[in-house]
């Protein structure tokens, strides 16, 4: 048919979208190790070790709430991918919007469970008490930070699943990467270091 590509042209646009995917997630881990590096001890100097040690310590915790995905992102992937294919288009609309919806929710309850932890997290920690303060605010703003990022999973399914679009989704993180994430964070918990960051200065300082 005149209006579908070729094969050879279809073979063509599928190895240059591999190898776009792959340089770009290669370059990304080469600029998240190159910006750590550096940043590393900037923030070690700036926050002092004590304060560092809170925030590392704190944002570790509350990275565990990233388990609140459910695997709901690598399902989004999966499905928008395989309706995309098939010219589904309203299903995929569909699973959208349920699973955003459904990301709202644990984005709640990721805060909730922060409002919860923040005044009783220092205690149950046996942090010093003048350092309780400051860990209360990263708990609490940490826990938002997660809360907020859950419902933006599901663009980066998207971008990944309908338009395999991993080149996007690394510069997206590359951005975040360079605004002063957590060292050693994980997915979401990354952008609750950033928050927590925030809050360990101001209260700190």
């Amino acid at each position: 048919m005149t209006g579908e590509p070729s094969q050879p042209a279809k073979g063509e646009k599928l190895r240059a979208q591999v190898l776009r995917n792959t340089l770009s997630n290669t370059i990304g881990k080469i600029v998240t190790l190159g910006v750590w590096f550096f940043l590393t001890p900037f923030l070690l100097h700036q926050l002092g070790a004590s304060d560092y040690g809170l925030w590392i310590l704190i944002t570790s915790i509350v990275a565990y709430g990233s388990l609140l995905d459910f695997g709901v992102a690598n399902a989004i992937t999966k499905y928008v991918a395989q309706y995309h294919a098939e010219g589904q288009i309203e299903q995929a609309h569909s699973l959208v919007a349920t699973a955003l919806w459904l990301y709202m929710g644990l984005g709640l309850v990721a805060i909730a469970l922060g409002a919860v932890l923040a005044p009783i997290l220092p205690t149950l920690l046996q942090l010093p008490p003048e350092q309780h303060a400051t860990a209360s605010w990263l708990t609490l703003l940490s826990a938002l930070a997660l809360g907020v990022s859950l419902p933006s999973a599901t663009t980066i399914s998207v971008l990944r699943g309908g338009y395999h679009r991993d080149d996007v989704v690394h510069r997206r993180d590359d951005r975040r990467v360079a605004d002063g994430r957590r060292a050693g964070g994980h997915g979401r918990g990354e952008c609750a270091g950033h928050f927590g960051h925030a809050a360990s200065g101001r209260v700190a300082h």
